[in-house]
């Protein structure tokens, strides 16, 4: 009786994992890419180039990269408040007003849970697809990664031709949701924060994103392919 409950609780255990799996794999894919761009030092100094930062703020290309390394520490590290300071045509100052510094730390509290969220969705489907091997073998974990895949594959596409047609909407719209106070509405005349990060930096981002998620995707794909493949020819 004993070893039937826990074979009937394994069985069960198996497949509410399978289900996460294939449920949190697109939410894996995007927050591993978004973890990833957010300490990615090129794709900041790439667009500082491309958008012609330097000459919009006055800030040498070298000490934007000392900016950029400011970024990613102040989100990966324990200080609450942003402060930078660098010289802007020639005279060092600190970058940012109260708004921006506040809208920081909001940004920071926001990076954070996608942190979160990445690490517990790849907890789950490391978990369930050890499951899947002890349990099922290598077959049933090749057809999980392969459908997964394809799922996660099919949901990205469309999120990203709805990001690439109508970006600044959702753009606006994300700030709306994601903050509930006015302090991302910041002027590009005055306020630096937008200076250094215009639309355009952020439709690059996303689209660097995007792309990640999608290679992810496929190489789960890719590896549920040769994990039946391998099984299969034994």
């Amino acid at each position: 009786m004993l070893a039937l409950t826990v074979r009937v609780v394994f069985t069960g255990a198996t497949w509410l994992f399978t289900v996460l799996t294939l449920a949190l794999l697109p939410i894996f894919c995007v927050t591993t890419s978004v973890r990833l761009a957010i300490n990615a030092l090129p794709l900041y100094t790439y667009g500082f180039q491309r958008f012609g930062v330097s000459e919009v703020t006055g800030i040498a290309p070298a000490d934007l990269e000392r900016v950029a390394r400011a970024f990613i520490a102040y989100f990966n590290g324990p200080q609450e408040w942003l402060e930078v300071r660098v010289p802007v045509r020639g005279v060092e100052r600190s970058l940012f007003n109260q708004r921006e510094v506040i809208h920081m730390r909001d940004v920071r509290v926001l990076v954070r849970g996608v942190y979160r969220v990445q690490e517990v969705s790849g907890g789950v489907i490391a978990l369930g697809v050890l499951l899947g091997f002890l349990k099922r073998g290598r077959v049933f974990v090749g057809r999980v990664l392969l459908v997964g895949g394809w799922l996660a594959l099919g949901v990205l596409v469309v999120a990203g031709v709805a990001l690439a047609v109508a970006f600044p909407w959702l753009f606006t719209l994300f700030h709306i949701i994601a903050f509930r106070n006015p302090y991302w509405q910041l002027d590009p005349s005055r306020d630096m924060l937008i200076q250094l990060f215009p639309e355009g930096f952020w439709y690059l981002a996303t689209m660097v994103v995007a792309g990640a998620s999608l290679a992810q995707a496929t190489l789960v794909m890719a590896l549920g392919w040769v994990l039946r493949r391998r099984t299969k020819r034994g």
